[in-house]
């Protein structure tokens, strides 16, 4: 979940781009064999892979991350020549040639080691065998063989070892951990104390209490950026950071420096007065950096809690883990505060998915009765949205109505991945009026399963929330709603003010 309220050798080639353009690096396996480069120009793409072997190389936008459907390049350097074509596959068979050939190859190059291609793309080549590069989560796939193929149409198999898949977001830019920040920035860990994962469970959520540096004045926090302890990348699947109010100092500071278990049942948080999102993380996020005229607040001498879900499908036994956030925060105060605003459908077992649905329907409404007084007559302008369920997440939308009539979606996610979640950096502002109703709508794939999913906090159990980063600041944090149930106190609708 993504909220709670209560309850080596590396051959890198210079790629110069424009001011229009900007550079993502990715390694795509885990032995550094397979490095993309790429980077946006107008309405086209530009890839550039480097590759330890001196045979053929593989590269495919995939609609699911498997071969079936998926539109590829496949090319190779041969006697200082460069063999490169364009191909589609019908299944997880040989690549059939494209009669329209859209990738052009720019450069290549091979040594001793490593071979080199780069290539361009329109986002849309209109071409019925070629795939679309979506605004949301791409699904990468990737090969390569030892050897180069005799021709075209013999490319020979990668093996299980050569090949691999990756989400990305490849119209986001990708942060850098070197980029610089003025000088008055400063910076605050918050890791969680020698957290110790239960090998006897798949799903934990810890909390540690957290107290703000003494700042004399108000401060603005500017960037965000994940903390993941080396070797538990596997095990932390999120990290959220709670603003507290209405505490009593001295209880809280009995509470430092410690962990305890989130959550008292299924769906009530323990730090109750703890529940105004600050910061949120999931994995294969890469943090955030705000625009320069938005800030989120910090107050000196505030607290926080720290949640950070483990999953452990594997039951690994022995796990201490420190991770945790870095908030870099400056005096220099910007134009406008920002805030998260949850949006969704509440997690208790009331929300039910039947077993064998192939695009089975939940959604959770953000009511203007919950945050429309909140609301200034000119409204509230969203910047990113971070869309959130568990495993049969396939597709996820943050729909948006005004005036009984249906607007562009805020965001969408046509290829949903949870083991990759990262928010959608809006192109352009969308602004929210008081009187907006908001909608999130996850679509689920429960082929697979033989039993009722329900609503909860576990990775087997489900949601559909989403996190809504948004200026100016208003004064609720959270609007909910779900099945009216016994056993959830027969709420329809909740909504959590913010101070």
């Amino acid at each position: 979940m993504l909220w709670s309220v209560y309850h080596v050798l590396c051959v890198v080639f210079l790629v110069v781009v424009d001011g229009n353009g900007w550079i993502n690096r990715l390694r795509l396996d885990n032995n550094g064999n397979y490095h993309l480069v790429w980077f946006l120009s107008e309405d086209s793409i530009t890839f550039q892979v480097e590759v330890a072997t001196k045979g053929w190389v593989g590269f495919g936008i995939s609609p699911n991350g498997g071969m079936a459907n998926s539109d590829i390049v496949i090319g190779w350097v041969k006697d200082n020549r460069a063999e490169f074509h364009d191909y589609h596959a019908v299944g997880n068979t040989k690549p059939i040639i494209d009669k329209k050939q859209d990738w052009n190859l720019l450069r290549f190059y091979e040594n001793g080691t490593h071979t080199m291609l780069r290539f361009r793309r329109k986002l849309d080549t209109c071409d019925d065998k070629d795939l679309p590069i979506p605004e949301q989560t791409a699904r990468i796939i990737y090969a390569y063989h030892e050897q180069d193929p005799d021709s075209v149409d013999e490319i020979m198999y990668h093996g299980s070892r050569n090949r691999g898949t990756k989400s990305i977001l490849l119209l986001k830019p990708q942060r850098s951990d070197d980029i610089k920040l003025p000088d008055d920035v400063l910076s605050w860990d918050i890791l969680t104390p020698n957290a110790t994962i239960p090998g006897d469970v798949d799903t934990m959520y810890f909390c540690s209490v957290h107290k703000v540096p003494p700042l004399d004045t108000k401060h603005h926090i500017i960037r965000t950026q994940p903390i993941i302890q080396h070797g538990n990348e596997p095990y932390v699947h999120h990290l959220i950071l709670n603003l507290c109010t209405v505490v009593v100092d001295s209880e809280m500071d009995k509470l430092l420096n410690q962990y305890y278990p989130c959550y008292e049942n299924s769906w009530i948080r323990q730090f109750q007065n703890c529940n105004i999102i600050v910061s949120a993380w999931a994995v294969g996020g890469q943090g955030n950096l705000f625009p320069d005229h938005v800030g989120v607040p910090l107050y000196g001498n505030a607290y926080y809690v720290l949640e950070i879900h483990y999953d452990n499908p594997s039951f690994t036994k022995g796990i201490v883990d420190n991770s945790g956030l870095r908030l870099y925060y400056t005096p220099k105060l910007r134009t406008y505060d920002a805030g998260i605003l949850s949006v969704g459908s509440i997690w208790y077992p009331c929300v039910l998915i039947p077993p064998k649905q192939k695009n089975f329907i939940v959604a959770g409404h953000g009511d203007p009765k919950c945050y429309g007084s909140s609301i200034p007559p000119e409204g509230i302008y969203v910047l990113s949205v971070f869309l959130h369920s568990h495993l049969l997440g396939t597709h996820l939308t943050l729909r948006h109505f005004r005036n009984g009539k249906e607007l562009k979606p805020i965001a969408e996610d046509k290829y949903y991945d949870f083991k990759y979640q990262d928010g959608t950096v809006l192109s352009k502002e969308v602004k929210i009026l008081p009187s907006d109703h908001l909608t999130v709508e996850c679509v689920y794939d429960s082929t697979d399963r033989v039993s009722n999913t329900l609503g909860g906090l576990g990775t087997q159990q489900e949601m559909c929330l989403a996190f809504i980063l948004y200026y100016p600041r208003i004064a609720v944090a959270a609007s909910l709603s779900g099945p009216s149930c016994n056993l959830a106190l027969g709420l329809a609708g909740v909504s959590i003010v913010a101070p």
